[in-house]
């Protein structure tokens, strides 16, 4: 249960960080945690039938109940994880005039 849970906290934590990220690097941060999480939703379920001592996982969950909790939402959490990092590697027209206020006050 907590496999499922500790993500989804994860993820929650990660878009705060990135909503109310002032600077590219938090928001990198924010992302990335979203990045790990999703990627373990989608990933998580099968690695754990890997340290099962008991062998297989019980009849009771099906490979499409695995696919509908699991994966699809670990899929389009990374996605979306994947398009907010994306956009805190872009340069900005506030990073170039940043950039070139601080160039015409050092040349002062």
């Amino acid at each position: 249960m907590w496999l499922g849970i500790l993500p989804g906290v994860a993820v929650i934590l990660g878009g705060l960080v990135r909503s109310a990220a002032n600077d590219r690097i938090t928001g990198i941060v924010g992302a990335s945690l979203g990045l790990l999480s999703g990627s373990w939703l989608v990933v998580g379920v099968t690695l754990t039938a890997l340290w099962q001592a008991t062998g297989p996982s019980p009849a009771a969950m099906s490979i499409t109940a695995q696919i509908g909790l699991f994966y699809d939402v670990g899929a389009v959490i990374t996605a979306v994880a994947a398009f907010a990092a994306g956009s805190m590697t872009v340069r900005s027209v506030r990073d170039i005039t940043d950039r070139t206020d601080a160039t015409a006050r050092a040349a002062r």
